[in-house]
């Protein structure tokens, strides 16, 4: 069974080759998943901090050190 991936930010896909692993070449952020491209450029770091953020706010439960 094949799997696609494809880059959350742009959309290209994956294009699998024997013996080529996808972590060798794409990043990987939690669940989100970046080519090379967008990665270098800059958009895998704004992306993933956005979702960071978002996550934060929706489990931050008020608790604050004391």
């Amino acid at each position: 069974m094949k799997t696609l991936k494809t880059c959350d930010s742009c959309g290209v896909e994956w294009v699998y080759k024997t013996g080529v692993d996808i972590k060798d070449h794409w990043y990987e952020y939690g669940s989100i998943m970046f080519c090379e491209q967008c990665h270098s450029d800059g958009k895998a770091d704004e992306l993933a901090m956005e979702n960071f953020e978002k996550e934060l706010k929706e489990y931050d439960s008020g608790h604050q050190p004391s």
